[in-house]
């Protein structure tokens, strides 16, 4: 074997061991309030299975900076998804976790069944807006957006 086979076998193992290595999806904070709970742990646990990393309001542990493990949060995340309802839409805490994610252009906006989309708050409304219930399209996106950043 030549040293140019050596180097080129050597340059795959390490392209194959990159790509072993690198996440299929990007991380996710999710944004919801209190009221809509069981559907945002739903919604937690249905990513988590198909692999992508969640982080909610869960990980805030007693004694935790409520506001600065947020913020954290929300800015170490490659995705935000914002859970719109009726609850959520009145939440200053959601509407401001949302702006956020907006500026750093990461925002995913999903609405729960008997919202509609036309209740979102203002300022958010030209952002494409799907039916939480649709999982499928919802890891589609997660894809998509971690294959045009990576």
């Amino acid at each position: 074997m030549t040293k140019r086979s050596k180097e080129a076998i050597a340059q795959r193992r390490q392209a194959l061991l990159s790509a072993a290595q690198t996440p299929r999806f990007p991380s996710v904070f999710i944004s919801y309030c209190r009221k809509d709970k069981v559907i945002a742990k739903a919604l937690a646990d249905d990513l988590s299975a198909a692999g992508v990393p969640v982080w909610w309001d869960r990980e805030i542990y007693p004694g935790d900076d409520f506001h600065n493990a947020i913020v954290a949060a929300l800015d170490k995340a490659h995705a935000v998804i914002v859970i719109w309802s009726a609850d959520s839409a009145a939440s200053p805490w959601v509407r401001d976790e949302a702006r956020r994610a907006a500026r750093q252009r990461k925002l995913i906006t999903l609405y729960v069944p008997g919202f509609d989309p036309a209740d979102i708050p203002l300022g958010f409304g030209d952002h494409h807006c799907e039916s939480i219930e649709d999982r499928e399209r919802l890891i589609a996106t997660l894809i998509a957006r971690h294959a045009t950043a990576a």
